[in-house]
């Protein structure tokens, strides 16, 4: 039968697994759970501080830090973070952490990403621009925000920075002639029919051109190649059009 342990060691032993608990407890404390991918580098009791303000709870001003383009369009009061109220500019609000390595980062509430208002962004979808895949505005291709331009190319998803202008996603077919107020004339319905009054131009149709179809004097324009953003800027294909001079609006 072996000899019992001297107190010593018992007392050493015990105050040994105290010490775990101790640390066990401290860490469910302060990391209630794992971070998600992009924030997993900042794991660890001594990275806390680089979100969380010492002693209390997530701080914006360490998130945004960090996330400077979400920053900068809150400071211009642009887009969906730049609309919000100063209440509601808590970031673990719509940004939930300690939830594990693969939740998602942004929460879109019951609807989905699909039931997003996206009249909050500054931006209502109306027409056909409600059954537009997001990405198809949302491309890299079209924004211009240097600080999400960064943000992209450290290869973050970001839905920040897509423009509103319809020229930065549609050919121009009128190749700027006729200015950029595009809705002037056309909406979200559709883009035919235009919605022109001739009669605010140079020359009034009168008599039998007021029944004249528009293509008979305007010759059709060639369509750009599908995904071609740089057809933009195409020349304007010799024909009628190119024999008459833009018409200047009254």
């Amino acid at each position: 039968m072996a000899a019992p342990l001297p107190r010593v060691t018992w007392a050493l032993a015990l105050a040994l697994l105290a010490a775990l608990a101790a640390t066990a407890a401290r860490a469910d404390v302060f990391s209630p759970g794992d971070l998600s991918r992009p924030h997993a580098t900042l794991e660890g009791l001594g990275n806390c501080t680089k979100c969380h303000a010492a002693g209390e709870q997530l701080s914006p001003d360490n998130c945004l830090a960090c996330h400077k383009d979400v920053g900068a369009r809150i400071k211009a009061g642009k887009g969906l973070h730049g609309r919000l109220k100063a209440e509601e500019r808590s970031c673990q609000l719509c940004h939930h952490e300690h939830a594990g390595r693969d939740t998602r980062l942004v929460d879109w509430g019951s609807g989905g990403k699909k039931g997003f208002d996206h009249a909050r962004t500054g931006f209502a979808l109306e027409g056909k621009h409600r059954k537009t895949d997001c990405a198809r505005c949302h491309d890299a291709r079209h924004i211009a925000d240097p600080e999400v331009l960064q943000a992209i190319a450290k290869g973050r998803e970001s839905l920040l920075g897509a423009p509103s202008a319809c020229a930065a996603c549609h050919f121009d077919e009128h190749r700027a002639q006729l200015g950029t107020e595009c809705q002037a004339c056309h909406d979200a319905r559709g883009w035919k029919p235009a919605r022109f009054d001739h009669a605010k131009a140079a020359y009034k149709l009168e008599g039998k051109h007021a029944k004249v179809q528009c293509l008979k004097c305007h010759a059709d324009q060639p369509q750009p190649p599908p995904g071609d953003l740089g057809a933009r800027s195409a020349p304007v294909r010799p024909g009628l059009m190119a024999r008459y001079k833009p018409l200047p609006f009254q």
